[in-house]
């Protein structure tokens, strides 16, 4: 019920996009209520549908309105700036309604292009020959009506009523459609009819006989003819040159395009349509001069052109003209800094069309860009329409895109922790794979400190300047999200989760620890509820091993949630070493924290060294400077201990190969499964750590190593003291480690699994 629901409101919708391409057959009323219409049911449609807002269309090409609208700040005749801006409302409204479909509509959409096109040569063949018909039969000689037809249109029309300029522009789209058809159709018949349209649609624009739309076409069959016809080259150029050669051998078209040979200022007596444009252009420039960076904005822009005409050009002033002139209208308006933007916007949108192959958004874009220079399209509701519906539409092939883009936020290094190290692998993959486009936004606060998970103001502003961030998930399909696990620790990524969440993203948490659920517990009241609302927003939960999918089964559905264990890079098997096993080579690779177990493991070889145990440590990792001046004074008393800093690298993976018993007594209750055990893994340690998250889920007692209680020093100074006399269970357990390692936790095996979940459409 729900898909046939689904399929027939798509159907609908199909109709409508069918019917905005009969719009010039609608009287003006007629065209807005259906074009609301089409908003209406495309919006009702993406909310059942549940598509992905397309906010790269939307945004590029609904900017124009917006930067418009901007102008009427700095405008005292608001009345008409905003009649101004109810009329370019197409620009705004038509990037909305594009936005809401998603590739497969897309896809069904361009199914039925060939039936579009054909819709809108139709209905520009219709509006053309059947008036036309009609005052032949009922009115006029065909003498007579071919010279008035062009004022006819204009005063006799009544709700139909157009001026010549933009019905030849429909005229010369029409044509550009014809010939497109004409390649595509294959029956020989098809293309009869087609030339037959052609020679109709062809006879018509002479009669209106305006020279910015003939210009237009003819730029346009040349470039196409050149680009994209070479199959047909000569015939597009036969077309071409026969086209001129008709429009130079008909006296009437012949002096109206001799008027561009002799350009003045219009007089009372001198008013060719050229001389015309001239003494506007003349006058625009004037003001242009004075404020030349913003504009008058766009309620006062026609109020201070009509000045400049009343004081240099009266008549120019009686009949109202405009700026006959788009790029100068928006300079007029906004200043070079819209006209800039608007060069840009015709610039991404032609690279982007060329690009995919869009020969069709190509030609339009072309076309109604030399239109521009000879009328204010954007500010007739019979240009901005057209132009606004053709962009957007046609460009849904062009931004549509089958790669996805995915947004990554959390923590980078530095500092280095098992969370910033495995987003910078994750960003790799994507980055690697042909499939996907990455953005990123790191999160890392570079101040480490032992209270991870607590509040501060500094925190608190570092973060909320981080925030300022969110309008990239606008522009990304797939935003990736690795959060803390306290309650601060999701609502700073508050903003990202609501925007993702409204937009439909596919949204996606990845948790690296086990603390989540328990915090989730410990809270009340709105703080609980405040929690719970923000994860349960997410469409995929990751977590690092089973036995952890309880900290996302009270948000998540079961099958939502996916197990992905972490992973060591490559380097580190790189030119095995030969294990030596004639000594206890301790290692400890990790922040040097007190939930980390780093005071546990320096009383145990304090311990050792009373003991007589004959051994020697190295210790790594960030220390917290609240804790420093402690943790190195205690291993200062220890003989054969040494703290080598933070490594990175080479000289990381020099550690490791050094030691054989690596040692993380972690009871950190953020604790997930540590990157660290499965670098001490693939370089051939034993590994001592605690039955404590996720570890046991990849550490097997006696097999890997030992697991130990957490907090248990006596047993980790038993666990030493029994590898000191049993040493060939070390070689016999560090052999064993590496080959696991291989066979599990590699970032090859961590980049398929990864991409397995990403590209998993399970989203609900």
């Amino acid at each position: 019920m729900i898909k046939n629901l689904k399929i027939n409101s798509f159907l609908l919708i199909q109709l409508l996009i069918g019917l905005m391409f009969s719009l010039v057959l609608l009287p003006s009323v007629v065209k807005s209520i259906a074009i609301i219409f089409l908003l209406v049911f495309t919006m009702i449609f993406f909310f059942k549908s549940k598509n992905k807002f397309n906010s790269n269309l939307f945004l590029n090409n609904s900017l124009l309105f917006f930067l418009l609208f901007f102008t009427i700040i700095y405008s005292d005749n608001l009345s008409y700036g905003f009649n101004k801006l109810s009329t370019m409302l197409s620009l705004l409204v038509f990037p909305l309604i594009m936005s809401f479909f998603n590739q497969k509509d897309i896809d069904r959409f361009f199914k039925q292009i060939k039936k579009y096109l054909v819709l809108y040569v139709v209905a520009v063949s219709l509006f053309n020959i059947v008036p036309f018909s009609w005052y032949l039969i009922t009115q006029d000689t065909l003498q007579e009506i071919t010279k008035h037809y062009p004022y006819v249109i204009i005063i006799d029309f009544g709700k139909y009523s157009i001026h010549p300029i933009y019905i030849s522009m429909h005229t010369a789209i029409a044509i550009i459609f014809s010939v497109y058809l004409f390649r595509e159709y294959k029956a020989k018949i098809s293309k009869f009819l087609l030339v037959l349209v052609i020679c109709s649609l062809v006879t018509f624009l002479i009669i209106y006989l305006r020279k910015g739309p003939i210009i237009a076409l003819i730029i346009v069959l040349i470039i196409w003819a050149f680009l994209k016809n070479k199959a047909y080259l000569k015939y597009n150029i036969l077309f071409i040159v026969a086209l001129i050669g008709l429009l130079v051998l008909i006296p009437k078209t012949r002096n109206r395009f001799i008027e561009l040979l002799n350009v003045e200022n219009a007089v009372e007596t001198n008013q060719s349509s050229t001389n015309i444009r001239y003494t506007i252009y003349n006058n625009s420039f004037q003001l242009i001069k004075k404020e030349p960076l913003f504009g008058y904005g766009i309620g006062d822009y026609y109020d201070k052109l009509n000045d400049t005409y009343s004081k240099n050009a009266v008549f120019l002033f009686n009949n109202g003209y405009n700026s006959h002139n788009q790029y100068i209208s928006f300079v007029l308006i906004g200043g070079f800094v819209l006209l800039l933007f608007v060069i840009l916007m015709f610039y991404k949108n032609i690279r982007l069309s060329i690009n995919s192959n869009n020969i069709i958004l190509t030609l339009i874009l072309v076309f109604y860009g030399v239109m521009m220079c000879f009328e204010n399209i954007l500010e007739r509701e019979n240009g901005v329409i057209f132009f606004s519906f053709f962009l957007n539409f046609f460009g849904l092939k062009s931004y549509s895109k089958k790669e996805k883009s995915v947004l990554i936020v959390g923590p980078f290094p530095k500092p280095i922790s098992g969370v910033s190290l495995a987003n910078k692998v994750v960003k790799e993959v994507l980055d690697n794979s042909n499939d996907f486009i990455v953005d990123s936004i790191n999160t890392s606060y570079v101040v480490f400190e032992d209270a991870v998970g607590s509040f501060s103001f500094k925190k608190f502003f570092f973060f909320l300047k981080i925030n300022l961030g969110v309008f990239k998930v606008f522009k990304n399909d797939i935003i990736y999200i690795t959060p803390g696990q306290t309650f601060f620790g999701i609502t700073k990524y508050a903003l990202f989760i609501l925007f993702s969440s409204i937009l439909n993203k596919e949204l996606i948490i990845h948790v690296h620890g086990n603390y989540l659920g328990t915090q989730y517990k410990e809270l009340s009241g709105i703080k609980k509820r405040v929690f719970y609302y923000l994860i349960s927003k997410f469409t995929k939960g990751i977590v690092l091993s089973a036995s952890l999918k309880p900290n996302l089964t009270p948000f998540l559905k079961e099958e939502n949630i996916y197990v992905l264990f972490n992973f060591a890079q490559n380097y580190l098997l790189e030119k095995e070493e030969v294990i030596d096993c004639s000594i206890l080579k301790i290692s400890y690779l990790s922040n040097l924290m007190e939930e980390k177990g780093i005071f546990l493991l320096l009383e145990s070889l304090k311990d050792l060294e009373n003991k007589k145990i004959n051994y020697q440590a190295r210790i790594a990792g960030n220390i917290d400077a609240n804790l420093k001046e402690g943790i190195l004074k205690k291993i200062s008393k220890l003989k054969n201990t040494t703290y080598v800093g933070v490594v990175y690298n080479d000289d990381k993976k020099a550690l490791l190969n050094w030691s054989n018993v690596f040692v993380l007594p972690t009871f950190y209750k953020m604790e997930g499964q540590p990157i660290s055990i499965l670098e001490a893994l693939a370089t051939s340690n034993v590994i001592i750590s605690t039955n404590h998250a996720g570890i046991s889920d990849i550490i097997e007692d006696k097999k890997n190593g030992y697991l130990i209680e957490p907090k248990n020093t006596d047993k980790l100074i038993e666990v030493f003291t029994f590898l000191d006399k049993n040493k060939s269970i070390i070689e016999e357990i560090s052999r064993y480690n590496k080959t696991y390692f291989i066979n599990n936790f590699t970032a090859d095996i961590f980049q398929f699994e990864f991409l397995k979940i990403i590209n998993d459409n399970t989203k609900t």
